[in-house]
């Protein structure tokens, strides 16, 4: 417990957390957060509305632990979650943890030594990949560790902020919001603009924006952060209101763009990319209105082909619901090079994902290559063609449409 003192003084640091139905993981959670060694926090309980006891157990903290509050509302989604923890938050920065994560001890310390000592408006640490408690992988950086301000800011990030150049790989900063140190009055700015419906990809229109409009960063490779890898049946929800989303999300990133001067162009080439990668993952079906074929993006399949898909991922789960719900396509094998663990049932899917090497290496079938990675489909078409399958069978995204995402996207926004 803290003493009297400890307890009046102003918190340097809000880290706010979003809770909901995450019972199993919220003890470890908050754990972590109360054992930081930098103590001058508080921490902000958001319990969205939970069913499965995550509420009491914040409570149970919250008596434990001056420095938590904890506010119950009803379930409104992340966004409104942030927003309510945001609005008490009273900290000179602010951090945020997502209930099912942890982090490290010394994160906050490093993040506020940093934020102070090189006077930035932004510190953005790494992220270590944890499946369990104990299986972790920590992810590669692409920025190198140092302090980005001024020229050096404009020279190194913002030509690559929302788009490094390869479909699709996000910009050279992290687009993680749960990874990063913000400035209260800076974030609570750019946050609290966003409707509670932009709960998809909410970092990107709320950390790009603010590195636009803040333009100073350091960066710390050293990984603190840990995000809890789950098979989440949420993440492969089907999306009824992509396009409503979308929309939403371009409103909120024209108002920055269209006000950042010389790097206007530059700025809206790059969230070109991000919305055929939004459309590519959530809306497929939007690309073939105006088509007697399907999936145009990807050339343009004839009605009637006979179809093998290639990934079980969020995309390969999307297009198999899109192709089986409005397609006349024949989908004959769906294949995955984790075939063997691969279980589609909490996404009420009933179908046995197969090993590539059942596709028949002189069939005629058009196989659709579901990775939305330039890197990944590469090695994918390697491995498909090394084994002596047809090039000509293999179809991916369009070159012409990677190279510009307007011929795409003028026919549907």
């Amino acid at each position: 417990m803290l003493n009297k003192r400890e307890e009046m003084q102003m918190p340097d640091i809000s880290i706010i957390i979003p809770v909901y139905n995450v019972s199993l993981y919220i003890g470890k959670c908050i754990e972590s957060i109360i054992n930081q060694t930098y103590k001058n926090i508080e921490i902000i309980c958001v319990d969205d509305g939970s069913t499965d006891g995550s509420a009491e157990i914040c409570d149970g903290y919250r008596v434990q632990d001056s420095r938590i509050k904890v506010i119950h509302k009803v379930n409104q989604g992340l966004v409104s979650a942030r927003q309510a923890g945001l609005q008490v938050a009273q900290g000179k920065y602010v951090g945020f943890v997502d209930g099912d994560d942890w982090i490290e001890p010394e994160m906050y310390q490093c993040m506020f030594e940093n934020i102070e000592k090189y006077n930035v408006d932004m510190v953005e640490t790494g992220v270590i990949d944890s499946y369990g408690d104990m299986s972790c992988k920590e992810r590669k950086y692409k920025l190198q560790e140092g302090v980005y301000k001024g020229e050096n800011f404009k020279n190194n990030i913002l030509d690559k902020l929302m788009y490094d150049g390869e479909f699709y790989n996000y910009g050279v900063n992290t687009i993680y919001i749960w990874n990063k140190l913000f400035k209260r009055e800076y974030i609570s700015e750019c946050y609290m603009k966003l409707d509670f419906r932009q709960s998809m990809f909410e970092d990107f229109v709320s950390v790009y924006p603010y590195l636009i409009k803040h333009q100073s960063v350091a960066v710390i490779n050293r990984a603190f952060y840990h995000y809890r890898v789950v098979n989440n049946s949420l993440k492969r929800t089907k999306l009824n209101n992509a396009k409503e989303i979308l929309e939403l999300h371009i409103k909120t990133m024209n108002e920055v763009i269209n006000n950042a001067g010389q790097y206007r162009e530059e700025l809206s080439r790059q969230f070109d990319y991000f919305k055929m990668f939004f459309l590519l993952l959530n809306d497929i079906k939007s690309f073939d209105i105006r088509s007697e074929k399907n999936l145009i993006p990807y050339g343009g399949i004839d009605c009637d082909t006979s179809v093998i898909i290639y990934g079980a991922g969020v995309n390969g789960i999307n297009i198999y619901r899109y192709l089986k719900e409005n397609s006349r396509c024949n989908i004959v094998n769906w294949v995955d090079k984790m075939y063997s663990i691969i279980n589609l049932e909490d996404a009420g899917i009933h179908y046995k994902i197969k090993s590539p090497e059942s596709i028949e290496l002189d069939g005629t079938d058009k196989i659709i290559i579901t990775a939305l990675n330039a890197d990944a489909a590469t090695d994918i078409k390697s491995g498909l063609v090394s084994r002596g399958i047809s090039y000509d069978r293999i179809v991916w995204i369009k070159n012409e449409y990677i190279a510009n995402p307007q011929l795409l996207l003028k026919a549907v926004l």
